[in-house]
């Protein structure tokens, strides 16, 4: 994706730069709190359980107009293709 992303002209691997860009765009109180849960493992916390379900569910949705834009008409992929990719990747997750 990052690949991909860059020959598009845009970066997709933004989160460690949240908090600078915030400030860039002129907000005067932006904090970042950076939750530490062990890939694949889901927290105990009740509200860390609220924001990794809510953060999961807007990548899938969003993953499907990235996929398309990018593979698609960047890279020149048929949709059968990408949608082949996507599979493969989401079943090793």
């Amino acid at each position: 994706m990052h690949e991909v992303a860059a020959k598009f002209g845009k970066r997709v691997n933004v989160a460690a730069e949240q908090k600078e860009l915030m400030h860039s765009a002129g907000f005067v109180q932006a904090d970042e709190q950076i939750f530490k849960v062990p890939f694949g493992k889901w927290s105990d916390d009740p509200n860390l359980k609220r924001i990794e379900s809510s953060y999961v569910f807007h990548m899938q949705y969003a993953l499907e107009g990235y996929k398309l834009r990018l593979f698609t008409k960047t890279l020149g992929w048929s949709k059968e293709d990408t949608d082949a990719l996507i599979s493969r990747v989401q079943q090793e997750l």
